[in-house]
């Protein structure tokens, strides 16, 4: 166990570590730079587009490394996330999958709600909701940046004074100085599951989606450092500043005081590298990012509290 703690405090604690084994990931300047003028310029989306809780997923729809309706197959989202994000092949086919039984149509989901188009083929058990549709399914209650249901109506709108909370671990810090590092993540992750256990009456979090998938959705607190994280020749392993935070999350102003403008999600639009091929988020990090986090933080992780909800008399 002790050896154990001490891999994972090295992952944690040396940012410089992407890797289980402490080796580095490359960086290739051509090879990892993601394209985002031409077909794939951010175009905002239309009246007809669905977008939806991920910003991940609404920054490759804008930039059309996903079809610009919101709806893909289960080949389109591997391709996007690994090209784009860096997420390996294993845990891409996994997601995708899993979004497409739950929230699709076994083949296709929609990034949004359910999707208008007739021609979609009937879900498992009902129409398919999208993952806007897919509370305690594909996300649960305990959001860094939206709000629980039952306290805001929805789960897919950015909550600006949640957003803010992140933004501030890191005030008065330049943006070039700014990382929003594993150990700020962890803490804030932390934070929010208490206080949305706290103040919401109905609070939910189930064993599967709470604990296992939640780490890897759109709205889990390490999306900016594993997967929007910008890479270069001195910081390989990434770094999520305030301005790719600010970006991601479709927030304007220096200071993120200003409203937010929905489904805007965009990649930064100068320098944006993905992971090197040979740093690409696997199932194997995945584990260790949890195990980490339940280290440094057991309580949330516990399946006994995550279960754990209560109602008004």
């Amino acid at each position: 166990m002790t050896s154990l703690i001490s891999l994972l405090q090295l992952e944690s604690h040396g940012h410089k570590s992407k890797r289980i084994n402490g080796i580095l990931p490359g960086f290739d300047a051509n090879a990892q730079h993601i394209d985002v003028s031409g077909d794939h310029e951010f175009l905002p989306p239309g009246h007809d587009d669905l977008r939806g809780p991920c910003p991940g997923l609404d920054a490759l729809t804008n930039h059309n490394y996903l079809p610009h309706d919101g709806v893909a197959t289960i080949d389109q989202f591997i391709e996007a996330t690994n090209q784009v994000f860096g997420m390996c092949l294993d845990l891409a086919t996994f997601l995708s999958t899993y979004g497409a039984v739950l929230d699709g149509d076994l083949t296709s989901w929609s990034i949004g709600g359910p999707p208008g188009d007739a021609s979609l083929l009937a879900g498992l058990l009902s129409q398919p909701q999208g993952i806007s549709g897919s509370h305690n399914k594909y996300e649960t209650d305990g959001s860094p940046t939206r709000g629980d249901p039952y306290q805001y109506g929805n789960d897919f709108l950015v909550q600006l004074s949640r957003f803010k909370a992140l933004y501030d671990k890191q005030s008065g810090v330049p943006n070039d100085a700014a990382n929003y590092n594993l150990d700020i993540l962890n803490n804030f992750r932390a934070e929010r599951l208490a206080q949305s256990k706290a103040e919401n009456p109905s609070f939910f979090s189930a064993p599967f989606s709470g604990l296992a998938v939640r780490p890897t959705n759109s709205l889990h607190i390490h999306l900016p450092l594993r997967f929007m994280a910008n890479r270069s020749a001195d910081h390989p392993e990434g770094v999520p500043n305030k301005d790719v935070l600010r970006s991601f999350f479709s927030i304007t102003g220096e200071n993120a005081n200003s409203n937010t403008t929905p489904a805007t999600n965009a990649s930064p639009q100068t320098g944006t590298n993905a992971p090197s091929a040979t740093s690409n988020y696997t199932i194997p990090f995945l584990a260790t990012d949890l195990n980490l986090a339940a280290l440094e933080h057991p309580e949330p992780s516990s399946p006994r509290w995550a279960e754990h909800r209560h109602r008004h008399a």
